[in-house]
C-alpha cells in the first residue's frame, strides 16, 4: 500500500501538465519589437525606395514637370542605402516605442484596446521623426556631384543645427499617421479580410487598404515637409496657406500617385515582415 502511494506521488509530481507558451519580460518585448521593426524597414526600402523618389521628384517645384517621371536606375536609387541605413533604426524606434508603451501603460494583461494601439503607435512614428526628417532633408537636397554626406556637411556648415530641422513637424504628423497604419491598420484589417478569404490574399488587401488610406490622410504633410526640405522658407501653416491659395487642394497633394503606392507596398510589406520575424522570435517552451 505504501509502495502504490509513493507511485501515485511521484507521478503527481512529475506531471507538468499540457504545455504552455514561454513568456517573455517587458525587456525582452522591447527588444524583439526593435529587431522587428529594424527588418521591416530594410526590407521596405529595398523594395519602395524608387517610388520614394519619384514621388520627391513630383513635390519638388524646382524639377521642371517634363523631367519629373525619370526611370533611370541612377536617380531612382540615389541615396538608397544611406535611407536604408536609416529607416532601420527609424522603424525600430517607432515599433520599440509603441511597445515600450504598450509595456509601461497597459501591462496588466487585458487585451489591448484599438484606441491605446492607435495611440501607442503614433507616438513612435511621431518620436522617430528625429531621425527621418533630417536624413530625408539630406536625401532630397543630395545631387549627382555632392553625395549624403557632403550634402550633410554643406547643409550644417551654411545653415548649423537648426538647419536640419527643416520639415520635421510635418514629418512626425506623417510618421505618426503611417505608423499607425502599418502597426495597427494593416494587421487589424487582414484579420477581417482572413474572414472572407485566404491568409495571402487578406496580407496583400489588408495591406493595400490601409496603406491607401494612411497615404491619403498623411499626403498633405508630407507635400509641406518636402516643400520646406527642398526650398520654401515659410513655416508649415504659412506654405499651407500659400499652397491652398495658389493652387488649391491639388498643390497638397503632389506626388500622391507615388506615395500611395509607396506607403501601400510598405503598409503591406511591413506589417507581413514584422509578424512573420515576431512569430520567428517568441520564446519556445
Amino acid at each position: 500500500f505504501r509502495i502504490r502511494i509513493k507511485i501515485i506521488c511521484r507521478s503527481v509530481l512529475m506531471h507538468k501538465g499540457p504545455k504552455e507558451e514561454a513568456k517573455s519580460s517587458p525587456s525582452q518585448d522591447i527588444g524583439k519589437s526593435i529587431v522587428t521593426g529594424g527588418i521591416a524597414g530594410a526590407v521596405e526600402v529595398g523594395v519602395d525606395h524608387p517610388l520614394w523618389r519619384l514621388k520627391t521628384r513630383y513635390q519638388d517645384d524646382s524639377i521642371p514637370k517634363n523631367q519629373k517621371l525619370t526611370f533611370d536606375p541612377r536617380i531612382l536609387y540615389r541615396g538608397w542605402i544611406p535611407n536604408m541605413l536609416s529607416m532601420v533604426p527609424i522603424t525600430a524606434v517607432q515599433v520599440g516605442t509603441a511597445e515600450a508603451l504598450k509595456s509601461w501603460f497597459s501591462n496588466d494583461g487585458t487585451p489591448l484596446s484599438k484606441i491605446k494601439a492607435i495611440a501607442y503607435n503614433a507616438t513612435g512614428g511621431a518620436f522617430s521623426a528625429i531621425m527621418s526628417s533630417p536624413t530625408e532633408l539630406v536625401m532630397a537636397q543630395q545631387t549627382s556631384d555632392r553625395g549624403f554626406i557632403a550634402t550633410l556637411k554643406h547643409i550644417y556648415q551654411t545653415q548649423g543645427v537648426q538647419g536640419l530641422t527643416r520639415g520635421m513637424f510635418g514629418t512626425a504628423v506623417r510618421d505618426a499617421k503611417f505608423t499607425v497604419g502599418y502597426g495597427f491598420a494593416g494587421p487589424y484589417l487582414k484579420e477581417r479580410f482572413a474572414e472572407i478569404m485566404s491568409e495571402g490574399q487578406a496580407s496583400v488587401a489588408g495591406g493595400a487598404t490601409a496603406g491607401v488610406g494612411v497615404a491619403a490622410l498623411s499626403q498633405p504633410w508630407d507635400s509641406l515637409k518636402t516643400a520646406q526640405q527642398t526650398g520654401s522658407n515659410l513655416s508649415c501653416w504659412e506654405l499651407a496657406k500659400q499652397k491652398l491659395k495658389q493652387e488649391g487642394i491639388a498643390g497638397l497633394y503632389k506626388g500622391s500617385f507615388w506615395r500611395m503606392s509607396r506607403v501601400a507596398s510598405a503598409t503591406m510589406l511591413m506589417s507581413e515582415t514584422a509578424d512573420r520575424v515576431s512569430t520567428y522570435l517568441k520564446p519556445k517552451s
